[in-house]
């Protein structure tokens, strides 16, 4: 699998992991691929959830 690349199972997890961010602030899921913790930069309509291990994932959503 291409590290840039992320699965349909790892992408459900991202999204569940942002709207974590958004109830609560905080992010207790942990990262999909390696169990790392996720970290989240942005606001509420453009984000980036990525893994602070680098495993290589990391996933970008931009809004309006």
């Amino acid at each position: 699998m291409d590290i840039k690349k992320i699965s349909e199972d790892e992408e459900m997890a991202l999204y569940k992991a942002a709207e974590e961010y958004q109830t609560s602030g905080i992010i207790k899921r942990t990262c999909p691929r390696c169990g790392g913790k996720l970290q989240y930069i942005g606001n509420m309509s453009s984000y980036r959830i990525y893994c602070e291990k680098q495993c290589g994932i990391v996933f970008d959503l931009r809004g309006i």
